[in-house]
């Protein structure tokens, strides 16, 4: 049992989606590169690049969109996001995690003490999680 979960952890699960979920990524990311589909449950994920970013998108068995994430350069970040940020520590890396009429960030954070951390805002600036890893 521990092999498998190992094996399957380093390969990962990918697998081909239904006919509409990959419609449905062409639509709504047209020139996506270097696609990857994995099965997370009743979801399909798919991994990609589009526009030289790293993109991961979540969509229903319908096709239907249900989030993306883009890996962006925290220059990429809104002034009042990096504002809110900095007064944790530096940024090591970021995320957009865009939901229907929603957008959150994700940013991990380095202290003063060299812990990192995981920060997740909303589009306001307000903090709404953060986590030591």
């Amino acid at each position: 049992m521990e092999k498998k979960f190992f094996k399957n952890l380093i390969a990962g699960n990918q697998s081909s989606p239904p006919t509409e979920v990959e419609s449905s990524l062409v639509k709504q990311f047209a020139g996506a590169i270097n696609i990857e589909w994995y099965k997370k449950e009743d979801d399909y994920e798919a991994i990609f690049y589009l526009h030289q970013m790293e993109h991961i998108a979540r969509f229903k068995i319908t096709g239907e969109l249900i989030e993306y994430k883009i890996n962006i350069p925290p220059t990429q970040l809104p002034p009042f996001i990096i504002e809110t940020i900095t007064t944790i520590g530096e940024i090591m890396s970021s995320v957009v995690i865009n939901q229907l009429s929603k957008h959150h960030y994700e940013i991990i954070v380095r202290n003063k003490i060299l812990q990192r951390l995981v920060v997740v805002l909303d589009d306001k600036g307000e903090i709404l999680d953060r986590k030591f890893l």
